[in-house]
């Protein structure tokens, strides 16, 4: 007959052994991960347009009589 004991430490011992969590953290992180590229990607990209459409509004303002 098993005890508590023994129980314990089995279930230990398969949570342990267990991987399939690890692949899912690992996703995790690399989601993350572009995420963040992305979203610093976006910020540069937000910053020349603004750049840009700033230019335009000076083209177009000196244009006018």
């Amino acid at each position: 007959m098993k005890t508590m004991i023994d129980t314990l430490k089995t279930s230990v011992l398969a949570f342990v052994r267990d991987e399939e969590g690890t692949a899912m953290i690992e996703y995790g992180l690399l989601g993350a991960l572009v995420s963040a590229a992305c979203a610093t990607a976006l910020g540069q990209l937000g910053a020349e347009i603004d750049a840009i459409f700033a230019a335009v509004t000076l083209i177009l303002t000196n244009s006018l009589p």
